[in-house]
């Protein structure tokens, strides 16, 4: 059964009919339960809650509390786009020391979920030229639904023009990523300012090493 209702699935969800397609994955998923194969369980979950406005409410709060029951039983790495699920946005930079610890990044992470979901890792890499690249994270937060502002930290501090890239977000070994630099979105240029609450130093060699000896004659 569940191989029949697999190879149907995938046709409709190809032709947007989403409300066929839920009703499918709802009896797909049901015998994947059934067969304890938490992979594909999973997998049908997040086809479900993509489609999250064709069912009911209640519905919605079920297979959200299943997603995040049966992650934890995953056997392999499952990766995913933010939307529709989520949707994310870097709203600015926050460098004020008056306001912040150290340098930090602020992301605003609407959940359309109707539950709350703790995440284990956010990571958002900006690139550019001196280092090509730095990762700001933040780590075991709760998600709550709707909108939701978090403040990113980097280990690194450096001073330049950078390009927000990617963001990930992990959930044991669930993974939902987002590509900043998708073809027609407009590329999103931060300044980052060095971190006045960490050490930085920049060493360089001579250009020209000149060797002086003396020598002492005497006859």
């Amino acid at each position: 059964a569940v191989r029949i209702y697999e190879s149907m699935i995938w046709r409709y969800g190809e032709h947007e009919w989403s409300s066929i397609e839920n009703s499918l994955l709802i009896k797909c998923a049901d015998s994947q339960r059934r067969l304890g194969k938490a992979d594909q369980y999973v997998e049908s979950l997040l086809a479900l809650l993509k489609n999250a406005k064709y069912l009911k409410d209640q519905e919605a709060t079920h297979y959200t509390d299943e997603m995040i029951t049966n992650v934890t039983k995953l056997d392999k790495e499952i990766k995913r786009p933010f939307q529709p699920i989520f949707s994310i946005s870097v709203i600015s930079i926050i460098d004020d020391g008056t306001s912040v610890k150290s340098t930090s990044v602020e992301v605003c992470l609407d959940n359309h979920l109707p539950k709350k979901i703790h995440y284990d890792s956010i990571s958002l890499r900006l690139v550019g030229t001196d280092p090509e690249q730095i990762w700001f994270t933040i780590a075991d937060q709760d998600l709550e639904p709707g909108k939701n502002t978090f403040l990113l930290t980097s280990e690194t501090s450096t001073s330049g023009n950078y390009v927000v890239e990617t963001c990930e977000m992990k959930i044991g070994k669930l993974v939902f990523s987002h590509n900043f630099l998708r073809p027609g979105q407009k590329k999103r240029v931060v300044r980052l300012n060095h971190d006045m609450n960490q050490l930085y130093a920049t060493l360089s060699q001579p250009h020209e090493s000149k060797l002086s000896m003396l020598v002492a004659m005497s006859s």
